[in-house]
């Protein structure tokens, strides 16, 4: 870990003395469990793990452990939230934090902005993913990379970019997940499990979606069977997509679909078939390697990044404040 922080501090371009004092707080909602952690913007000092509940339960658990926090380190220079999605992240909207059309929706509605407000410090919010791209980039798998964009497999599917160091956003954060994808219907007849687009990819390819369609998560599947090999048509298309599009050089798959064992390695070898030798550097497995890569910073890679957001922020060095908010606003 000391090899990345330093690794962190020269991409930073100075060095930032990480005391007590310089403490940052963050909170990472996921759909099954939501983290809060205490820490230098690179090293968690503390954490607590809670279950998902509802949003009022939820965040005054994770309130009180950051209060209780702030008494044993001495106080917090800010406050990163990372969110599952969508969120609205426009600055000058009346629902700034609020998250919107969640499947989770006792959820649906309720401003993280507000909620969080009692902190009374500098507050940055973000998605889940857009955080764990941004960690990644930082001190994970894309660290010596420019351009690097990160994917979550899991209760959904999500992306985030990281460009020049920068977070991506427009109007609103990138919704990549519910692109439309070539779905086989002889082999794959599944109706698709999306609320909203039914056979998009996360209807299709997100751990929620495998269940249904084949009454067990893909881990527990025989390496043998044909959903590991759709699974890895699925994810094929969009990290073509992703390719042709942003052109980046790491795309970093992670979640907990991701961590069945070979799938990795199917879907590079998909993907090499789905470009089918279209982009020059992209022409070999080895090369499939350098590109498709497994994160590094595990399931700690939203929190952090939502700590390095905040941590950033605070040290002026953060260009992209389409997610800031100053705790007086």
């Amino acid at each position: 870990m000391r090899l990345k922080i330093v690794t962190f501090l020269k991409l930073a371009g100075e060095v930032i003395d990480f005391m007590a004092e310089n403490f940052f707080a963050a909170v990472e909602l996921g759909g099954t469990k939501c983290i809060a952690g205490i820490g230098d913007g690179i090293t968690i000092v503390d954490e607590v793990t809670i279950p998902t509940r509802s949003p009022e339960e939820t965040v005054g658990t994770l309130i009180n452990f950051i209060n209780q926090s702030k008494r044993t380190f001495g106080g917090i220079r800010g406050l990163g939230i990372a969110s599952f999605g969508p969120i609205d992240l426009n600055l000058h909207s009346a629902d700034f934090g609020c998250i919107q059309n969640s499947p989770k929706k006792h959820w649906e509605g309720f401003n993280l902005q507000q909620a969080f407000s009692v902190m009374d410090c500098p507050t940055a919010i973000d998605t889940d993913v857009n955080a764990a791209c941004l960690a990644e980039a930082y001190i994970g798998a894309g660290r010596d990379s420019k351009n690097v964009v990160y994917t979550t497999i899991g209760t959904g599917i999500g992306v985030g970019i990281v460009a020049d160091g920068v977070v991506f956003s427009g109007k609103t954060h990138p919704e990549i997940g519910h692109i439309s994808v070539h779905q086989e219907v002889y082999c794959d007849p599944f109706e698709g499990l999306c609320p909203y687009h039914r056979n998009c990819l996360e209807g299709l390819a997100s751990g929620p979606a495998i269940l249904a369609r084949w009454g067990q998560s893909l881990s527990d599947l025989p390496v043998e069977h044909p959903a590991h090999v759709l699974e890895a048509g699925y994810l094929a298309q969009l990290v073509k997509m992703l390719t042709l599009s942003f052109s980046p050089d790491k795309i970093i798959l992670g979640g907990g679909v991701m961590m069945t064992p070979g799938l990795i390695e199917l879907v590079r070898l998909k993907t090499l078939e789905a470009l089918n030798g279209y982009i020059s550097d992209l022409l070999t497995l080895d090369e499939m390697l350098s590109l498709i890569k497994a994160p590094e910073l595990g399931n700690k890679s939203g929190l952090l990044g939502a700590m390095i957001k905040i941590n950033n922020i605070v040290h002026g060095e953060d260009f992209n404040v389409s997610a800031t908010r100053p705790v007086d606003a």
